[in-house]
């Protein structure tokens, strides 16, 4: 993949320590409870919005003058964990969950 040609924009969010830390300590302190997730195979459940992915057909499928589109995200691709953040931003705000504006 070759940036400006392929895709625009790479980038996956992260919080800084000083947000966890205040986390934390808001949970000790108002007596919280706290849980984590892990979404399996993350990267695949994102959709491809803003722009088009296409593929070589695989060894065995291949098809004269025939190429594969992408609908969804899949690992490898340098715009993955920015669609899968897009996605679950979106389906957070869906569960009227806000986003820190200091991250």
């Amino acid at each position: 993949q070759v940036e400006g040609v392929d895709f625009n924009e790479v980038w996956a969010p992260v919080c800084s320590w000083s947000t966890v830390r205040m986390m934390f300590t808001l949970q000790m302190v108002l007596g919280l409870a706290s849980s984590s997730a892990d979404v399996t195979c993350a990267f695949l459940h994102a959709p491809i919005d803003d722009e088009e992915v296409y593929l070589e057909m695989p060894r065995g499928f291949e098809q004269p003058g025939k190429c594969l589109k992408l609908k969804k995200s899949l690992y490898g691709l340098r715009q993955s964990p920015r669609n899968f953040f897009l996605y679950l931003a979106q389906r957070m705000e869906e569960c009227e969950m806000r986003q820190s504006k200091h991250d």
